[in-house]
């Protein structure tokens, strides 16, 4: 019996080490011309206020990703709002998936960056992901290989940030 779209608890927390100031991870995660660099190439924008709302604009990735699996992906795919934000320190989403509005009425999740300056340049960054909900979304379930990696993994999307801010390239686009 599937338990799909009744409430769960899926918490997860992730964190990484990078030699990045805050207001330079706070800008990455937060501007739309750095968060097409990195992760999924998602185009993310913001209304940076605690109440403001924040959109999820699908990459072409992930558009060929869904093709491949018969899958038509819409420009939109998620939206939410800003719950708290202390820039450059904080901010904390809640979304919804927009991707089949119907199927996935109850698709809440929370997503919050800590983001604490650590020593001599490096900083932080701590990504607490928590899925309020049970449901298959297929375009972010591991789908095989991207790129040469494997599936949608929030440790990865790290690992491709760091890079970024590290290096100037992300190794995931």
């Amino acid at each position: 019996m599937s338990n799909e779209g009744q409430p769960v608890s899926h918490k997860r927390i992730f964190w990484v080490y990078i030699n990045a100031s805050q207001k330079n991870i706070w800008d990455a995660i937060t501007k739309a011309e750095w968060t097409q660099q990195f992760g999924y190439g998602w185009r993310i924008e913001y209304d940076l206020r605690p109440g403001g709302g924040f959109w999820v604009f699908t990459s072409e990735m992930i558009k060929q990703n869904g093709a491949i699996s018969g899958i038509k992906v819409p420009d939109l795919m998620f939206k939410g709002d800003v719950v708290e934000m202390d820039a450059p320190h904080l901010i904390t989403l809640q979304w919804k998936i927009e991707f089949d509005p119907l199927k996935y009425e109850n698709s809440i999740t929370n997503l919050t960056f800590e983001i604490a300056e650590v020593h001599d340049g490096f900083s932080k960054l701590t990504l607490t992901f928590d899925k309020k909900y049970s449901v298959n979304f297929p375009l972010i379930q591991p789908v095989g290989m991207i790129n040469g990696f494997e599936g949608f993994d929030w440790r990865l999307i790290l690992c491709d940030l760091k890079s970024l801010l590290e290096t100037g390239k992300g190794f995931m686009i």
